[in-house]
């Protein structure tokens, strides 16, 4: 009997606790606050400490279908951003030193015609039999069908745009919080307003009326048309004020070619 009962205890404590989702995301907030400074991350810190942001993954995966439905649709927008952040930064991690989060499609079975996309298109990249699962939804899950499936359809926001961070220098900026419920419209008009103040990513040459815009503007102008009537127009909400009334229906546009070197900060701490 005494022996039934220590296999008992011995039992109980290995099964892991089910992680317990907080719709604060305040976990992920703590890492990204600890290693993401101006939009740019310190993939060695997380790296180091891979086990919190894999605690997070846990807990956002813990989430069930009927969980999920029972969400509002803010909560919604803000769980799906915030699975996409972090499953990047997981993604990348686990094949960091890399230049380009491009570089890590020939990792996963990419070939060559796909290698550069191939690591948005898989659920199970083989590692450690991890893979990108959402119990909310069901299956495995990939990058794309998280934004494509998922956010932009169901939610009808371009805003979205200004919140995935895919890894790249020419992305929006990776903020050093989470998304939530609460505060997500105005941490989305933010990142607008920041991404179209960068003039790396965007800027005005008044002088030519030109508008030089991120690609991200062009890949997805089908979104921004919709909510705004034209890719011009969607702009200019979130340009600053003293800039706004200088474009009219003459403003040109022109597409900056994007840089797909990491937004890492390699060996320094944040």
């Amino acid at each position: 009997m005494k022996a039934l009962l220590v296999i008992a205890i011995t039992i109980i404590f290995s099964v892991p606790l089910r992680a317990e989702y907080d719709p604060n995301h305040s976990q992920f907030t703590e890492i990204l606050k600890t290693h993401v400074k101006d939009g740019v991350v310190n993939y060695e810190g997380i790296k180091k400490s891979i086990g919190k942001l894999e605690s997070y993954i846990q807990q956002i995966k813990s989430v069930t279908s009927i969980q999920y439905t029972s969400f509002g649709k803010e909560e919604r927008m803000a769980y799906l951003i915030n699975a996409y952040n972090a499953y990047t930064l997981k993604l990348i991690c686990d094949f960091y030193p890399v230049k380009s989060i491009r570089d890590i499609g020939s990792k996963v079975g990419g070939n060559l015609f796909n290698k550069a996309s191939k690591q948005w298109k898989v659920s199970d990249y083989e590692i450690n039999g991890k893979r990108f699962t959402l119990e909310a939804m069901g299956h495995p899950v990939t990058l794309d069908e998280i934004e494509h499936e998922h956010l932009r359809p169901q939610f009808n926001d371009s805003r979205v745009h200004f919140a995935l961070v895919c890894g790249a220098v020419s992305c929006p900026f990776l903020r050093s919080e989470a998304y939530t419920a609460k505060e997500l419209s105005k941490q989305l008009d933010n990142q607008g307003i920041q991404f179209l103040a960068d003039p790396f990513r965007n800027r005005f040459d008044e002088k030519n009326n030109t508008l030089y815009l991120s690609k991200i503007f062009d890949w997805f102008s089908g979104d921004f048309k919709r909510d705004a009537g034209s890719v011009r127009d969607f702009v200019k909400k979130y340009l600053p004020i003293k800039l706004q009334s200088s474009l009219n229906d003459d403003t040109s546009i022109s597409f900056i070619e994007y840089d797909w070197s990491l937004n890492n900060v390699a060996g320094k701490q944040l």
